[in-house]
């Protein structure tokens, strides 16, 4: 039995099947960070986005997603009318209210739930041992993956090279980072613009540029104009990835009123640690249950901010 499973016993369901995927893919997932900032992903080299279209992707919370939503209802070993229900879980999340109402459930539909249910926990556990399996991608696997990339290019594009990466080391959306670019936020264009070149071209970053000019602020004018070909400032490291997870997990734990406190999900990424072969602890968390808290606690922001409805840009 896996650390994972053994940790997932007799807790909520769902919290225990969302936070294990999530435990897991903290320390399977690999972080190619050299090749993101040249568009490229695992040997792919991906043909320039259409401007117009890919400018259009930063006015959006939602748009972005509909290609991760694909990945995984055609990747997953899970059930697709399962993974639909998941789905359904994800989009009612910030919409649960302090007062649920009850619901009733005939013998029939309570003993096909409880079918459902154990065959969900079967499969997300044989899921997680073949993802820390060291055997190599099938091709038939490898080829479908390719071929969703390819259907979803401009999406794929984005999310990988642009949401991602800015998540990860700005903790913003790019969608909020576009905003104070936008409205003259001069570190956010910087920002904007070690994370994606191409933004350059935006008409109302390269406004707001020019405008520094005519100011003649030409310090800052050839700051920004070198930006494009220098990688974000601040360090993406997998230490940082498990950080945001654990906020992730923490938020998602409390919008569906089972809370997990410190103790618990650092038990967690030990467990997936174990898991992988890394050992009993893992040691990528800040030591003291003090610092990895306070860790937790400031990672929920960002997780907060993004499940919130679309604003006009």
């Amino acid at each position: 039995m896996l650390a994972l499973e053994e940790w997932a016993k007799d807790r909520n369901f769902l919290i225990a099947i969302f936070s294990t995927q999530i435990a897991a893919t903290a320390q399977t997932l690999d972080l190619p960070l050299h090749e993101i900032k040249a568009h490229r992903l695992c040997g792919i080299q991906f043909a320039p986005p259409n401007p117009h279209a890919w400018f259009k992707l930063y006015r959006s919370h939602r748009l972005p997603t509909v290609f991760l939503r694909e990945i995984f209802r055609h990747l997953s070993r899970l059930d697709k009318s399962t993974i639909s229900t998941w789905q359904d879980v994800v989009d009612y999340l910030p919409k649960i209210s302090k007062e649920r109402p009850r619901i009733t459930l005939t013998p029939e539909a309570t003993e096909k739930a409880l079918r459902l249910r154990d065959s969900l926990w079967a499969e997300n556990f044989k899921d997680l041992a073949a993802d820390f399996s060291p055997e190599p991608l099938e091709p038939a696997f490898r080829d479908k993956a390719l071929s969703l990339i390819d259907q979803h290019g401009l999406a794929a594009s984005y999310y990988f090279f642009v949401l991602f990466p800015c998540w990860l080391h700005y903790r913003i959306h790019p969608t909020l980072l576009y905003r104070k670019a936008r409205h003259g936020d001069v570190d956010a264009i910087e920002k904007l613009l070690r994370l994606d070149a191409l933004m350059i071209h935006d008409p109302y970053i390269g406004k707001r540029i020019q405008a520094l000019r005519f100011k003649n602020k030409f310090n800052t004018y050839e700051e920004l104009m070198a930006a494009p070909l220098k990688l974000p400032k601040v360090k993406a490291s997998h230490k940082r990835l498990k950080m945001a997870f654990a906020g992730l997990i923490s938020v998602v734990a409390q919008l569906t009123k089972q809370p997990l406190n410190e103790p618990e999900i650092r038990a967690l990424f030990d467990a997936a640690a174990k898991d992988a072969g890394r050992g009993d602890i893992d040691t990528d968390l800040p030591p003291s249950q003090e610092a990895f808290s306070k860790a937790i606690q400031r990672e929920r922001a960002f997780w907060l901010a993004s499940v919130t409805p679309d604003k006009k840009i």
